[in-house]
């Protein structure tokens, strides 16, 4: 069994060595494939000089991590974000829940942060996963390459992506085996965090219509921004 791993990537050149830092400490290794959307600092560069393949794409992370799939040769897509930190063992993990009939799981969560809001983040995430079978993309969302691409992989959406796809996962096919993966969570980094109140915000609206921004085109604030424009400034901001 090969697994894949996508990192889509946007400026991150002041993070990313943290990034590929942990990417080198998986054991075993996954095919590593990087998705960047244009970056115009030197993230690309970085990451090519520490030895790790680049693939091209549009902005977004949806094109982004879409286009790597395309050219990823693994049996598993793994997918992570370059800001959350993956367990070193993350791949045996993966091998024993695609061994025990797992064609779709994610990881539990856990936030460098303590505190009784953070915990509440926690064990809602995880909740979330394990009941709701709604994975996020901070979760190292894996799935099988072949069913991947007959679902037509990630929509074309700016924000909330992983959100429908796990809902699209949860009633095609049908009968398929979806589990958890359990042991070591992935960590989310502490700088992360004053993003949570503006993505929770953004995780309501989607969530509300399932489909994305295409129902808000025409609606309008007092400022005269429409709300699709403010969605697709918050992704820029996100990505």
């Amino acid at each position: 069994m090969s697994i894949s791993l996508i990192i889509p990537v946007y400026n991150e050149v002041k993070e990313i060595d943290r990034c590929l830092d942990n990417v080198e400490t998986l054991m075993p290794e996954p095919k590593v494939l990087f998705a960047d959307g244009g970056s115009t600092d030197l993230t690309r560069e970085h990451i090519i000089a520490r030895g790790f393949k680049v693939i091209s794409s549009t902005k977004g992370r949806s094109a982004q991590m879409n286009a790597a799939a395309a050219q990823a040769d693994g049996d598993i897509l793994w997918f992570s974000h370059s800001d959350s930190i993956l367990p070193a063992d993350g791949c045996r993990e993966i091998e024993y829940g695609v061994n025990r009939g797992a064609v779709f799981g994610c990881f539990h969560i856990a936030f460098d942060y303590d505190g009784p809001f953070m915990n509440c983040c926690t064990a809602l995430s995880n909740r979330r996963a394990i009941r709701g079978r709604i994975a996020f993309g901070d979760q190292g969302i894996f799935v099988q390459k072949e069913l991947f691409l007959q679902i037509g992989g990630f929509p074309d959406l700016p924000l909330m992506e992983d959100y429908e796809f796990s809902r699209r996962m949860g009633v095609f096919p049908k009968g398929t085996k979806r589990i958890l993966v359990t042991g070591t969570p992935m960590a989310i980094p502490n700088w992360k965090l004053h993003h949570i109140i503006e993505t929770s915000g953004a995780a309501v609206v989607c969530e509300e219509t399932c489909t994305g921004t295409r129902y808000f085109e025409n609606l309008v604030d007092e400022s005269g921004t429409t709300l699709d424009e403010q969605i697709h400034a918050l992704a820029d901001r996100y990505m």
